[in-house]
């Protein structure tokens, strides 16, 4: 069953998925402040909730599938960069 996580994190699709994903994590409250307006953010803080659920998943499928990743400098990254999506909630 440990397979299962680590074939799931390192298939294609789920890399592109979350590369996608990590592109608007960085640049989706720019766009958001920048070309929108207030009734708009509730769609915006989905989308960012959909990410931060689905950034936790990742992180939860690395610590069961890869071995060196529990507590390594990529999981403490992946953690605190998770965890910063907070901040872009209205």
């Amino acid at each position: 069953w440990i397979t299962c996580p680590r074939y799931i994190v390192e298939s294609k699709v789920f890399t592109v998925f979350t590369t996608l994903l990590t592109v608007y994590a960085l640049t989706g409250d720019d766009i958001r402040l920048l070309s929108t307006e207030e009734p708009a953010d509730p769609i915006f803080d989905g989308i960012t909730t959909a990410c931060f659920l689905i950034f936790t998943l990742e992180i939860i499928l690395c610590i069961l599938g890869k071995d060196d990743y529990f507590l390594s400098f990529f999981m403490i990254l992946d953690v605190v960069s998770t965890g910063t999506l907070i901040l872009d909630l209205t």
